[in-house]
């Protein structure tokens, strides 16, 4: 009997619960409802929505309305409900709501609209009651890393070399953002190796890589650094991009490849030559083959033969097989997530386990080369590992992985296992830990010793509040990525309203690694040395304010650092106080990007005290871009080296300009790119010019040329100038997919269909210039109104087009592709037409008008009707087709000097702006006179 009770209990309290859940889109209060007519409404950036609030009185009392008001004040709010007095038994009322998905409105933090209703029913006490709708947003939540130049570069010769890149959010929403950085050969050093950047909706920061050589590699002497962006909301990876890195050598000197991450289904033959006489032939080529039974396999490689000396090396080539998530892959590999750098030459199988599990596991043999006679190969390490990956981005989920290594040159083996989990406790609670441990051993002199790694990451996030933890350990000989590393990165971040944003961050990072090969490692006469010890440590405390507004961002942040870095060549501390400003804006094309940082410090050792100031701006429009950094004396501890207090004040400069192009109907592609590198501190001038061209000489077949040309001065007297330059000239021959149709390519051209017929017309113009989506793949038109998307997959894709300047597809955006096709697509052509309301007031009317939400309509000659609202800044905008148009308020709120206006329109936004004077009604100013 009582578990009957109970059981009935229980159900009681379970339904209660389902009903009171579901009372917050649609609120009753004493038999009262109110609720809005569209649930969820999809919004984009510019265009004009609507909503109906319902409010219904199903009983047999009179309902008096007392007011109805948004929970907040809704940037966007075109027009305001307007409120009934009172609603009879029985009856209902239905308002209008109207809003613009302005750039505030799309970065409002909760997507939650929410309206409030006071109310009281005759004899009954006052009650308030909320209705909402949700947004949801029309955008792409990208957030994307890139490299502010196109071309980096290591100059060995110096302690440190660095390099910038921009992290960019191009979503609405704010963003808790990790980057990850990692290089593909352990003997370059990369700091920071974590950073943790928060951004405001459409902002974009600049973010400073440190790099230095901790030993060289004459089989690679060419890097990757892998970029890693984790959202630290979800712990979801949200973008993976490589920076490529070159190093400066006067033997040794790197192409640029014109299209790295296009190059596929290609065969290429080129001839190189450099100014020193050295010459080689070069063949590459990829290929993408479907091959039956699901499987799909890639095929590339890369061939030089060395022409004077007979000899040639085989590298970048690779065999890779893959069906429903499973792979084998055979050659160069490159593994990830191991926390050890992993990359040679061997095999590599991924085994999909099923609901997002899989197992990895490969060995090879850490030479860059397949095979090579050109030049003796050196003993290299050999490795094996495996790992194991399971869960989705957004529940639990982690890897486990182990790895063993064993480097004959060094006589030291290697052991390490490494843990990384990512999960939600309660919600807006993040984490991420990590736990490794190692194990290594040299034959040398049996030295043997143990070292361990921890990490956890924390993140939290709500309206207001901001808060951001970065932990990790690694012991001094721990063998993974961050050997001898400390890292707390902690970040408090508030924010006063949806464009401002405070923000107080702490940074403690220490790096002390050692290695067994650094106690005792034999030179070639058998004898042995002790190498070097490094150590380089960081503090910082920075705060600041963050601004976002409209299309322009702004940070202003003073800042306390304390540098201190101890190695056999210098010992060395640097405490400074800066202040640091960065400005970026973009409108249309064009985008600008500015930095500033005042510096006074002091060295600790030399015990002197100097001010810098360290500046940098980037600016690009369109496929042009431009940057350019000035340095006025020390901004960091290593030039403490060269600067002393008796040396007079410095400036180093250098500014890089690339220009991208295509050319008679995209038959001609390529780039210009050229720099100066002036520094007066190291006394040098290095210039540089480089163009990389293609010609397609047929629809399949294309000639190729790339010239580089440096100069380098030093400017001490009696020492060292010179200039190179290099050069290579080929073919190259695309060819299409061997798979059985599985890969096809889609023409398109988009034409303005100004009778709405589907059929490109005479006399109607191709669209030029417009930014065209296939899914996720982006394009945009040459003259004629043509794009290609190549490499399509079967499948069913989401066509869209740029709707910001009016343009409107005529036909379903769904495209089935299941072999190549050639599309005309016709979009209609709106005319933009802006206008504005102005007050004429009287003498001494110093009484403000309102008149957003304001209804004007636009008449055509049939006499249809478009309407929309006037703005918070007393403005409108229409979207019309040609014709003439009547543009008239009819509002009797105000008195209008001129309440209608005729405009013609065709095919072309109208040049002016409208404008509609008015005045208050009934207000009579009286002045005394004495």
């Amino acid at each position: 009997m009582h578990f009957f009770v109970l059981t009935k209990t229980t159900l009681l309290f379970f339904i209660l619960f389902l009903f009171v859940s579901n009372t917050y889109g649609q609120t009753t209060v004493e038999d009262i409802e109110f609720y809005f007519e569209t649930d969820t409404i999809q919004v984009t950036q510019g265009k004009t929505f609507n909503n109906f609030l319902i409010i219904k009185n199903p009983t047999d009392r009179k309902l008096t309305i007392k007011s109805l008001i948004a929970s907040e004040n809704y940037p966007g709010i075109l027009l305001l409900p307007k409120m009934p007095s009172d609603i009879v038994p029985g009856g209902q009322e239905k308002v209008f709501v109207k809003f613009i998905a302005s750039t505030a409105f799309l970065k409002l933090k909760s997507d939650a609209i929410i309206f409030e209703l006071v109310s009281a029913l005759e004899g009954g006490k006052q009650t308030t009651e909320k209705a909402a709708f949700y947004r949801q947003r029309n955008e792409d939540e990208d957030v994307v890393v890139y490299p502010i130049a196109n071309e980096n570069f290591i100059d060995p010769l110096l302690a440190e070399s660095s390099i910038s890149l921009f992290v960019e959010n191009t979503g609405y929403g704010s963003r808790s953002m990790q980057l990850q950085f990692e290089s593909d050969f352990a003997g370059l050093k990369v700091m920071p190796r974590q950073v943790l950047v928060n951004l405001e909706g459409k902002e974009k920061q600049l973010i400073e890589l440190k790099l230095s050589m901790r030993q060289q590699n004459m089989y690679f002497p060419n890097y990757n650094i892998q970029v890693k962006a984790i959202d630290l909301k979800n712990n979801k990876i949200v973008n993976v991009n490589n920076v490529k890195v070159m190093v400066l050598s006067n033997s040794t000197q790197v192409m640029r490849n014109s299209s790295i991450a296009t190059d596929k289904n290609y065969m290429e033959m080129t001839y190189n030559q450099l100014s020193n006489g050295f010459d080689y032939t070069q063949f590459k080529a990829n290929s993408e083959l479907k091959l039956g039974n699901e499987i799909r396999s890639t095929f590339n490689t890369a061939i030089d033969y060395y022409n004077n000396d007979n000899t040639f090396s085989v590298y970048s080539t690779y065999l890779d097989l893959e069906r429903k998530g499973s792979s084998l892959r055979l050659g160069n590999i490159y593994g990830n997530d191991y926390d050890y750098s992993v990359f040679g030459r061997g095999a590599k199988v991924v085994g999909n386990l099923g609901s997002n599990r899989n197992i990895e596991a490969l060995a090879i043999d850490k030479n860059y080369n397949i095979y090579s006679n050109y030049t003796t190969e050196l003993q290299s390490s050999k490795t094996i590992a495996t790992k194991y990956s399971f869960g989705e981005f957004k529940a639990f989920n982690g890897k486990v992985s182990y790895l063993f290594d064993h480097d004959p040159r060094l006589s030291i083996d290697s052991h390490i296992t490494h843990f990384s989990s990512a999960f939600q406790v309660a919600k807006n609670h993040s984490f991420r830990v990590e736990a490794g441990a190692s194990h290594e051993e040299s034959s040398v002199n049996n030295t043997k010793q143990d070292g361990f790694m921890s990490s956890i990451n924390y993140d939290y996030r709500n309206k207001h509040w901001d808060l951001n933890s970065l932990n990790n350990f690694a012991s001094s000989n721990y063998v993974g990525m961050n050997r001898g590393s400390f890292n707390l990165y902690q970040n408090i971040g508030y924010r006063l309203t949806d464009s401002q944003r405070l923000f107080l961050q702490y940074q403690n990072s220490q790096s002390k690694p050692e290695y067994l090969y650094n106690q005792f490692v034999p030179d070639y006469t058998g004898q042995g040395f002790v190498n070097s010890y490094s150590f380089y440590s960081t503090h910082a405390l920075k705060s600041g304010i963050q601004i976002s507004k409209k299309n322009w961002n702004f940070t202003f942040s003073p800042q306390v650092e304390k540098q201190k870095n101890i190695n056999n060549y210098m010992n060395e501390g640097l405490l400074s106080y800066r202040f640091r400003a960065d400005m970026g804006t973009s409108f249309k094309s064009h985008k600008i990007n500015l930095t500033g940082e005042y510096s006074y410090s002091e060295s600790s050792k030399k015990m002197y005290r100097f001010s810098s100031f360290k500046t940098m701006l980037s600016y690009s429009f369109k496929n042009f871009s431009m940057n350019g950094t000035a340095q006025y004396n020390p901004n960091t501890i290593y030039d403490l080296n060269y600067f002393s207090e008796t040396t007079k004040n410095f400036i180093n400069y250098n500014v890089y300009s690339s220009y991208n192009f295509k050319a008679l109907q995209n038959k001609i592609t390529g780039y210009l790119s050229a720099g100066v590198n002036y520094s007066e501190l190291y006394n040098n001038i290095n210039q540089n010019v480089n163009a990389n061209l293609e010609y397609r000489i047929a629809q399949s077949w294309a000639g190729m040329a790339y010239a580089n040309y440096s100069n380098y001065e030093s400017l001490i007297a009696n020492s060292f100038k010179g200039e190179n330059y290099q050069f290579k000239i080929g073919i190259k021959k695309y060819f299409s997919n061997g798979d059985s149709g599985a890969y096809h390519t889609v023409n398109l051209q988009f034409f303005q269909d100004k009778n709405l017929n589907g059929i490109l017309d005479k006399g109607e113009s191709l669209m030029a210039n417009e930014i065209v989506k296939l899914d996720t793949y982006i394009a945009k038109t040459d003259k004629n109104g043509k794009v290609s998307f190549k490499n399509v997959p079967n499948g069913s894709y989401k066509l869209r087009v740029n709707e910001s300047i009016g343009v409107r597809l005529m036909q379903d955006p769904a495209i089935l592709v299941s072999k190549s096709m050639n599309l005309k697509i016709g979009l209609g052509k709106n005319n933009k037409v802006k206008g504005k309301l102005a007050e004429v007031k009287q003498t001494y009317d110093d009484l403000e008008s309102d008149v957003r939400g304001i209804v004007v309509y636009a008449e055509d000659e049939q006499g249809q009707k478009a309407y929309t609202a006037v703005d918070q800044n007393n403005e409108f905008e229409f979207f019309l087709k040609n014709g003439t148009y009547r543009i008239f308020i009819e509002n009797n709120t105000y008195e209008y000097v001129k309440s209608s206006q005729i405009i013609q329109l065709d095919n072309a936004d109208y040049s002016e702006t409208l404008l509609f004077k008015y005045m208050k009604k009934d207000r009579q100013i009286k002045v005394k006179k004495f």
